[in-house]
């Protein structure tokens, strides 16, 4: 069964805390190590989406920046401009906007996006010209690389990595085991 899919030898280090972005209220927790720029991600996008449809869900989801960098030139951008819009409290709305303007995103697509969320404009620019979450972003990376990941998208469920099928119907009954 799916839940033997979670791998017992790849644990999450450090557990989700309060410096995290955390989506839901639930008992079971569910951590993508992600890349905005990477289309495997932004399928799982959709399908996260659709599990929060499922009340019979009881998870929380948390979402960490692994920025596919030598793939996805402009994946650390991305990973910043969700920083910074989080700074302002619309973390999870820029999230949505990133993965929908996927294919879009290039230089200067950040600011549109921050208008497009009414943020501060003269603090969201100097967030992302100093790269004030630059730190953040590659803790991130770095709690992944420990972690045991290698690409994106990887999950991990209630603290260990899911090395079972991508398939999120799969993934679904996981959780709805736990």
């Amino acid at each position: 069964m799916s839940i033997m899919n979670l791998a017992k030898e790849h644990t999450l280090d450090p557990e989700p805390d309060n410096l995290d972005h955390a989506k839901g209220n639930g008992t079971i927790t569910l951590v993508e190590y992600g890349d905005y720029q990477c289309d495997h991600c932004l399928a799982a996008f959709y399908e996260v989406e659709k599990l929060f449809e499922d009340p019979s869900l009881d998870f929380t989801f948390v979402f960490r920046h692994f920025p596919m960098r030598n793939q996805h030139p402009m994946s650390q951008l991305a990973a910043e401009t969700a920083e910074a819009a989080g700074s302002q409290g619309k973390y999870w709305q820029m999230h949505e906007l990133l993965f929908k303007n996927q294919k879009d995103f290039s230089y200067g697509e950040e600011t549109i996006l921050a208008h497009e969320l009414n943020l501060d404009m003269a603090a969201f620019e100097n967030d992302i010209k100093t790269h004030r979450f630059a730190d953040k972003v590659q803790e991130d990376f770095e709690s992944g690389i420990h972690s045991g990941v290698n690409g994106t998208p990887t999950f991990f469920i209630n603290g260990f990595r899911y090395n079972g099928e991508k398939s999120f119907q799969v993934i679904k009954e996981t959780l709805l085991q736990l």
